[in-house]
């Protein structure tokens, strides 16, 4: 398939990061973060715009200095190194490609730069724009590609230098979404077969969860959990997590023993894992595929459709209950405009605040 040789002269590194933080002025940008990138790992660092995210990668590349904290590859601090120094690949959201250079010689510019000898230079180039499938057109030039080949082309020229340790921000966020899902699979694929230490980051939350070995989700400078992609999406460590990644109902209600109860006063007798003490639970989360539709009189709550979305696998449902609290609820099935209709809740997970976005 290839002639690269996926046999590599660079060992993946582990990337600790302790107590980071970044200024801007008067802007503290990161927060005192603590993270550890196990080697050979793919680790994605999500959120929001504004989070903190390209900065925490930049800062791990060297392009940004730290107020505070350090950061460690393989136990070594690397704070002082320059970037070029670091060893890393480093793969930028737009592509960061020499128009005027071919695509063959974008790639080859990081070995050139060490020196390595021609030939070397010609059979590692040629092998990895084989790997990314570029075989073809390593004469063209970049404005001469497509915004999947350049990406391609991007990635090759990062990982041509066998880095220890490969960064990409946001790669594959100016691609169309069927592009964005194929080339994601691609990139994971590589990265895996390669065996390289590589962070990711993305604001794409069905992106993290598809192609990552963990994730931290961050929020205002800060990492609000850690975990492997099931974790994140089954057992968020608080409602700024569940709200983000997928879709999720927020009941608003108290704890009352061993049960919760709405702020109608319903209450449902459900298993409980709670984030927080049980006197400061505010409200309760659960996904809307885990909601089921009853008719029978064993619904715990009763709703009326008010309006519905087509998915094409699925049917999403926007359900009112009494008082106002609405509730998406995901089913196979089309739901009628006006149906009045039971609903099973099998679990739910306590807060002490609701999302910012449904405060």
């Amino acid at each position: 398939m290839t002639n690269f040789d996926t046999r590599r002269a660079s060992e993946p590194v582990s990337v600790e990061m302790s107590s980071v933080a970044v200024r801007f002025g008067e802007l503290l940008a990161l927060k005192s973060v603590d993270l550890t990138v196990r080697p050979g790992e793919l680790f994605t660092l999500l959120g929001p715009s504004g989070c903190g995210k390209t900065t925490l990668l930049r800062s791990i590349a060297g392009f940004n200095c730290l107020a505070e904290g350090h950061i460690r590859f393989n136990g070594r601090n690397v704070d002082q190194l320059q970037p070029w120094n670091r060893n890393i690949g480093f793969v930028f959201q737009n592509y960061a490609l020499w128009p005027t250079k071919t695509i063959f010689e974008n790639v080859a510019y990081g070995l050139r730069m060490r020196k390595v000898p021609r030939d070397e230079i010609v059979r590692r180039v040629a092998g990895v724009l084989d790997l990314v499938e570029l075989g073809e057109v390593a004469s063209q030039y970049p404005g001469q590609l497509s915004g999947g080949m350049q990406q391609r082309a991007a990635l090759a020229r990062a990982v041509v230098i066998d880095p220890p340790l490969l960064l990409l921000d946001e790669p594959l966020s100016n691609l169309d979404a069927k592009l964005r899902v194929t080339l994601r699979r691609g990139i994971r694929e590589m990265l895996v077969r390669l065996g390289l230490t590589a962070i990711y980051v993305t604001h794409d939350q069905e992106e993290a969860l598809d192609i990552s070995d963990r994730i931290a989700v961050m929020n205002r400078g800060r990492v609000a959990q850690v975990g492997t992609p099931r974790e994140i999406y089954d057992q968020p460590d608080s409602s700024f997590v569940a709200d983000f990644v997928g879709k999720a109902n927020f009941i608003e209600g108290r704890v009352v023993g061993k049960s919760f109860v709405t702020r109608t006063g319903t209450r449902l007798d459900v298993p409980l894992r709670l984030a927080c003490e049980a006197s400061n639970v505010r409200c309760a989360f659960i996904r809307p595929e885990d909601i089921e539709i009853r008719s029978d009189a064993r619904s715990q709550l009763r709703g009326t459709v008010e309006g519905t979305s087509y998915f094409g696998s699925f049917f999403q449902h926007r359900i009112a209950l009494e008082g106002g609290q609405k509730l998406f609820v995901q089913t196979r099935t089309h739901l009628d405009l006006g149906r009045v209709t039971g609903m099973q809740i099998p679990h739910l997970t306590g807060y002490p605040e609701l999302p910012p976005s449904q405060d």
